[in-house]
């Protein structure tokens, strides 16, 4: 039987959310610095928190959906495969590859991938991936020389380039830094919107209720018989107490036992006899311990 789906939107979105909060911070303390090296740390921090926002956030959704990196992307070091402890593990080292792979990319080929991923239903203004990109290289000249213009800034900031000449020094000031702001902006909640109208169905209850009914499938396990379900804030406030508790079977008891203890933080667990347990049952304690370290998922806190 395929593993449940864990993916829940609004832990996607998250990450967006987080850095529209930084960049908004950037931009609240932009109006009051007039030193030239602080507006300088400030604009590369923006643009770090854009680029990392979009490998964390492609991270997670390709954790998620592996099936989306293409098969020929599926290598691993015989290493690797040799000392890992978890599948899990060699999964995450197949994203940080795919990922990695992306980074030095023109931002027009990174957008566009991570659209394509995703399958958003969104297009890009060439003009503004044109701003946008001109940012990035404003960033990549300020690192590696200076603001001094050379022939990577005019080659890859096109008709952009805000000098045409080598060597001559890109004006860097706050404005500067204030308008690309409001483009990173623009990017972040465009993307954002087209997440939660193809994700929004994603839940923290979906994805709850998706991982119970994998493990359980017994008519007295109904998952809303053991819960308590809060729809509209999309969490699970408590557990309940159901009365066909006393005849689950000893696998269906420790996994309820163990499920209770994830989500509470409190044991009703004696004894835990993993031996004695049938072998889907196994499998069953397997993933969910793979699952704890997770804490989100089991507090719903999309932290």
């Amino acid at each position: 039987m395929k593993k449940p789906q864990l993916f829940i939107c609004n832990k996607l979105v998250k990450h967006f959310l987080t850095a529209e909060e930084k960049l908004q911070e950037i931009q609240t303390k932009i109006n009051n610095v007039h030193d030239e090296l602080i507006i300088q740390g400030l604009f590369i921090l923006s643009v770090s928190f854009f680029e990392n926002l979009l490998s964390d956030a492609l991270s997670y959704f390709l954790q998620k959906f592996p099936e989306k990196i293409p098969k020929e992307n599926y290598k691993i070091t015989k290493n690797l495969a040799i000392e890992t402890a978890y599948i899990k593990n060699i999964l995450n080292n197949i994203v940080e590859q795919e990922i990695s792979s992306l980074t030095y990319k023109p931002i027009k080929e990174i957008l566009n991938e991570f659209v394509e991923y995703l399958a958003l239903k969104i297009s890009f203004d060439d003009d503004q991936v044109n701003v946008l990109n001109e940012i990035k290289e404003t960033r990549n000249l300020l690192l590696h020389n200076n603001l001094l213009v050379n022939a990577i800034y005019l080659l890859k900031a096109g008709n952009l380039a805000r000098e045409k000449t080598e060597n001559k020094k890109l004006k860097l000031d706050s404005n500067y830094v204030k308008n690309a702001l409001v483009v990173m902006n623009i990017f972040l909640d465009d993307i954002k919107k087209s997440i939660v109208e193809k994700y929004a169905q994603y839940t923290y209850i979906k994805a709850a209720e998706e991982l119970w009914y994998f493990m359980f499938h017994s008519d007295v396990m109904k998952f809303e018989d053991y819960w308590h379900i809060d729809v509209h804030g999309d969490k699970i406030p408590a557990l309940k107490k159901c009365k066909y508790e006393s005849g689950l079977s000893t696998g269906e008891t420790t996994l309820l036992s163990l499920w209770r203890m994830l989500f509470t933080g409190h044991t009703e667990i004696k004894t835990f006899d993993y031996y004695h347990l049938d072998v889907y049952s196994r499998q069953n304690v397997n993933l969910l311990f793979e699952l704890a370290s997770d804490y989100w998922f089991w507090s719903g806190e999309y932290t």
